[in-house]
């Protein structure tokens, strides 16, 4: 955010501010040192830096110090850890609603073979039809927990808020 004529002579410390340095090979022939750190430009924003220290070969008392520019890479890096987050999550929602949903589907059916053999006045049929209403009701949870794994556009749906309350 500042340009070079400004940033010239200037401590390491201001120029990335917040970034410690590494601390650089203790010989001319020593390895390489990096550090990756987090700091706000000039401009507020904030960028990801990828900081390496090395031997100024000649003069044992100087170092050469790079600083790459790495926030597009890790932006990068975690939106691709994010989006094998969210598959592997919509392949165990997938597993889960497969298993849950075999044995919702029996519940419902011999629920409501029962229901079609009990009499409306029969003490039990209220009971059988709360059972069918749950597994229904279970049912749904199962979808809206694979729509969660693989999310697309939201429709709107009306809904009367006092069947909902009632439930």
């Amino acid at each position: 955010g500042r340009n070079e004529a400004e940033l010239r002579g200037r401590p390491f410390a201001e120029i990335v501010p917040g970034v410690d340095l590494p601390p650089g090979p203790a010989d001319p022939s020593g390895e390489e040192q990096t550090v990756e750190a987090r700091f706000e430009n000039a401009l507020g924003e904030e960028r990801d830096v990828r900081v390496s220290v090395s031997a100024f070969h000649g003069a044992p008392d100087r170092k050469v110090v790079l600083v790459d520019d790495v926030t597009d890479r890790v932006r990068a890096e975690k939106a691709l850890a994010e989006r094998e987050r969210l598959a592997s999550l919509g392949v165990l929602a997938a597993g889960v609603a497969h298993e849950v949903n075999t044995p919702i589907a029996g519940l419902s059916s011999y629920a409501q073979m029962l229901l079609a053999d009990t009499a409306r006045d029969d003490p039990r049929y209220a009971i059988l039809k709360k059972m069918e209403r749950q597994t229904f009701r279970a049912a749904h949870l199962v979808n809206n927990l694979l729509e969660f794994a693989r999310p697309r556009a939201a429709a709107r749906v009306r809904t009367d808020l006092r069947r909902v309350i009632a439930n």
